[in-house]
């Protein structure tokens, strides 16, 4: 019995499996990011809204948010979001993409750490109903931006 308890201690250990932050540790011991809203240099109204938020929540679950007194500080920029119908068919509604393209900043004491610039897109449906529509557009744009901010805290992390 104690041989059977020893190799399955032996076996479970080396199982493979590790608690680790997603997107991995910060450079120059940076624990904590403070995260200001995000500039916005499009006519996409409220979009620095949904990156921002989209980006601290990255940060919630690396634990890595911080406040006013935080090491770190990121600052970010909306450069762009743009639509355009994807596929059109007779008879169909059009499927369009989203593009975004965000610039983010990792400071530390005002001192430029790290800096991406990322592109990436997002499909949705149109319909009939122009509610229908906007929903599902919204829909992507917060995809799009939770999407964005994982590779950009990622970048920033990793290098």
């Amino acid at each position: 019995m104690r041989t059977l308890v020893a190799l399955l201690l032996c076996f479970s250990a080396g199982c493979g499996y590790r608690f680790v932050r997603p997107g991995g540790e910060l450079p120059n011991g940076i624990r904590a990011l403070q995260v200001p809203v995000f500039k916005n240099e499009t006519s996409e109204s409220g979009a620095e809204a949904v990156f921002t938020q989209a980006f601290r929540e990255q940060l919630m679950r690396a634990g890595t948010l911080g406040d006013d007194d935080a090491d770190g500080r990121v600052e970010g920029t909306l450069l762009s979001v743009t639509g355009a119908p994807l596929m059109v068919s007779p008879g169909r509604f059009p499927s369009y993409r989203l593009t975004a393209t965000v610039s983010v900043t990792l400071l530390q004491t005002g001192k430029r750490i790290r800096q991406a610039t990322l592109t990436q897109h997002e499909d949705y449906l149109s319909g009939a109903d122009i509610l229908f529509t906007e929903a599902n557009r919204q829909n992507a744009l917060r995809r799009l931006a939770q999407n964005v901010m994982r590779e950009a805290y990622e970048r920033l992390a990793g290098g």
